[in-house]
């Protein structure tokens, strides 16, 4: 026929016209029908894929198969994790948004199952990490000899929690408030593998050693590199072989003959 938004009622009820000579029954009277309620369903189905692929729902099951939980909380995360891209808000909004949407065990969903869900993530960020980075790069990159850093600043209306808000370099221009540091590690793609809380003073030099930490307790490779965006330089380190000298000497790091500093003109991934 045509795409539906092209369609006119008068091409339909035309049609309908033409071809009930042809039926036994003739042509269907439509009643009136009332629309009770309707829900949103193509855009979760199209992250429930990507969800899938990425082996969540399986990763998220068996953690909580080690747990005991009296709800879905491969449902909870997922909820959150799919309001945060469609619809973000706070808690109560996810909860009241999976109301207005449609996907399997969103709706014996309570409040308290989204708090309970957020605790066991922070307890289980490494197990969760570990285990989507298999699957990152058994099936969607086979090279992570390459990896990128990109901090940001992170400010709290608050005191925060002791461990992490500091004052320091406020990238919101809010050096009035305490922080926190997040890094995210990606790879040369822009894959998301891992991300880091720092406390709010920390450097970027300090960043920089913890990312190569990470590489080396974490990436399934011998030799890696390393790169964090500071301005338009990009520092690169080999992985197995520069850590104890950051260590070392902290502010002379960045002379060193191990360091590499490239200037990108044009390109830049952007995180």
């Amino acid at each position: 026929m045509d795409a539906e938004d092209r369609l006119s009622p008068g091409q339909v009820h035309r049609l309908i016209a033409s071809l009930a000579p042809y039926s036994l029954k003739g042509a269907p009277v439509a009643e009136p029908v009332d629309v009770v309620e309707a829900r949103e369903y193509g855009t979760l189905l199209v992250l429930e894929h990507l969800w899938k692929g990425l082996d969540l729902d399986r990763i998220l099951g068996r953690l909580a198969e080690e747990r005991s939980f009296g709800f879905d909380l491969e449902a909870a995360v997922r909820a959150m994790v799919f309001a945060r891209v469609l619809e973000p808000s706070s808690d109560r909004g996810v909860l009241r948004w999976t109301k207005q949407v449609w996907a399997t065990g969103l709706e014996q969903l309570k409040l308290q199952h989204l708090y309970r869900s957020l605790d066991f993530l922070s307890e289980a960020k490494g197990d969760i990490e570990a285990r989507l980075l298999q699957v990152l790069t058994q099936q969607l990159m086979a090279d992570v000899r390459l990896v990128l850093l990109d901090t940001t600043s992170v400010y709290l209306e608050g005191e925060g929690p002791k461990e992490l808000a500091q004052f320091g370099h406020s990238r919101d221009k809010r050096p009035d408030r305490r922080q926190f540091i997040l890094g995210l590690l990606t790879s040369q793609e822009g894959l998301p593998l891992a991300h880091v809380l720092m406390p709010g003073s920390t450097s970027d030099l300090v960043a920089m050693q913890e990312g190569i930490k990470w590489i080396s307790s974490s990436l399934p490779v011998s030799e890696s590199s390393f790169s964090a965006f500071r301005a338009n330089r990009i520092p690169t380190w080999s992985a197995s072989s520069c850590g104890a000298e950051l260590n070392r000497k902290r502010e002379k790091a960045l002379t060193k003959a191990r360091l590499t500093s490239r200037v990108l003109t044009a390109g830049l991934p952007v995180l």
